[in-house]
């Protein structure tokens, strides 16, 4: 894990992306293009679009995050709550917003969907 992002060099052997040694990547470069899903769903106190953004794309626009809930099947979810990307979560979940662990692990992936790495 730490190998891919060049936070450390590779002391045997290469370590390659799509063919071609990471270390002709420019480090700042690579690094902005890494998305991490952690194992366990992890959320924020704040709202559903403060959690998307976090881990992501800080910036994203309201069509990036609902292109992100599309591509994780968690945008009809969001819609069936008041405010959809606005309403407010506490954290980890808990009330006044309560949803299965399948939910949280769509929502913490689609938080690292906003990233666009393939861009």
């Amino acid at each position: 894990m730490n190998l891919i992002p060049r936070f450390y060099d590779a002391t045997d052997g290469t370590v390659k992306i799509n063919g071609r040694d990471i270390k002709e990547y420019q480090t700042e470069n690579l690094r902005e293009h890494i998305g991490v899903v952690l194992q366990k769903a992890v959320l924020f106190k704040g709202s559903i679009a403060d959690n998307l953004r976090w881990g992501g794309k800080e910036d994203a626009t309201e069509q990036e995050m609902y292109e992100a809930l599309d591509i994780s099947q968690a945008r009809e979810f969001v819609d069936t709550k008041q405010g959809g990307l606005e309403f407010q979560i506490e954290q980890g979940g808990k009330k006044p917003f309560r949803r299965s662990e399948t939910e949280n692990d769509d929502c913490a992936r689609t938080g690292s969907e906003t990233g666009d790495p393939d861009s």
